[in-house]
């Protein structure tokens, strides 16, 4: 059986490495081979892959569709565990599978289209917290929304509605606009002045969303939808440190998340709290970048999710270790 992960995260390294481990008992009488692309050759995730090729860049649907359409053939791929191009691929899904190509992806290409748009997601979700927002595409409509939700105690921020990772995330703080700022670190801050500015140089820009700044500890639940349950493993983010908490609240959250959108295959939803209640940010159609950590508590969801797409089912469900603790990751280097 041959794996292919096209342009994953580093992190990829980790997820091919344990997967690997777990296949042995998962199919025991099948050669697993993995496959790695990524538009960059010196990728770390390479090391673990039996091939590894380079992508190439700048197509547009059509022909990128056309070159992983062309790859599987060509390389005998026998499932396809996407994150470049996740929703392209989702919408030509069809075109894999009359290839016999099983592909680990949202096979409802209106739900993955909208889960991965915040705003669209935001004005469907029903039954969970979001944070109030406004989604703007004029300097003029900014102002209004900015001015809505500003008050002394409160910071605004800005992200665009579709966009991966924190790339266009900014918190708004009027302390980077002077010389202060070399000694605050700007990170994702930036001033009001200058988001202005920004956004003032084009007549109208892409989505983008206008929300309080939640003060709270950032929470990431990577998820999997079985016939029987739902494994969720919540990650609170402290810095270098993450720690693996079963808090009753999030636990809860993803299960409500879980019957409203019937989704096939792992995802990620991300959390922040504010004022004692866990609000939804945004959501992952693929596994997150850390979604190797939940091994530690007995959870591979690369295997699980290959093993439930090759065969409809996973044959034994993990023994969840539902106890808090606290890891950290340790730089290693690795000659390429």
């Amino acid at each position: 059986m041959r794996i292919w992960l096209n342009h994953w995260f580093s992190t990829a390294y980790r997820l091919i490495e344990n997967a690997k481990r777990d296949f042995i008992e998962i199919f025991p009488d099948k050669r697993v081979e993995f496959i790695g692309t990524n538009a960059k050759e010196d990728c770390v995730y390479r090391l673990m892959c039996n091939e590894f090729y380079v992508e190439p860049e700048g197509l547009n649907e059509e022909q990128y569709i056309g070159w992983c359409l062309g790859f599987c053939t060509t390389h005998k791929i026998d499932v396809f565990v996407p994150r470049r191009n996740m929703v392209w691929v989702s919408k030509h899904l069809k075109e894999f599978e009359d290839r016999g190509i099983k592909v680990l992806v949202i096979r409802d290409y209106e739900l993955m289209n909208m889960l991965n748009d915040k705003y669209l997601t935001y004005s469907n979700v029903k039954n969970l917290p979001i944070p109030e927002h406004f989604c703007v595409n004029t300097l003029e409509e900014f102002e209004k929304a900015y001015a809505d939700l500003k008050t002394p105690s409160n910071r605004v921020c800005i992200k665009y509605a579709r966009g991966e990772g924190a790339t266009s995330f900014r918190v708004i703080d009027d302390r980077m606009s002077g010389i202060e700022s070399l000694e605050l670190g700007s990170g994702a801050k930036i001033s009001y002045k200058d988001v202005c500015e920004m956004l003032g140089s084009v007549d109208r820009f892409d989505d983008l969303l206008v929300l309080p700044y939640l003060i709270g500890p950032e929470v990431s639940i990577d998820c999997l939808q079985t016939s029987n349950c739902l494994i969720a493993v919540p990650r609170m983010k402290e810095g270098r440190v993450t720690k693996i908490t079963f808090e009753p609240d999030l636990l809860m959250l993803a299960e409500k998340f879980a019957r409203d959108f019937k989704i096939e295959g792992p995802y990620n939803l991300q959390i922040r709290w504010h004022n004692g209640i866990p609000y939804l940010l945004e959501v992952n159609t693929r596994m997150s970048g850390g979604s190797h950590i939940a091994d530690k508590v007995g959870v591979n969801f690369l295997a699980l999710a290959i093993e439930q797409l090759v065969n409809g089912k996973i044959s034994k469900l993990p023994d969840i270790k539902q106890v808090d603790m606290k890891v950290t990751q340790i730089e290693t280097p690795i000659v390429l």
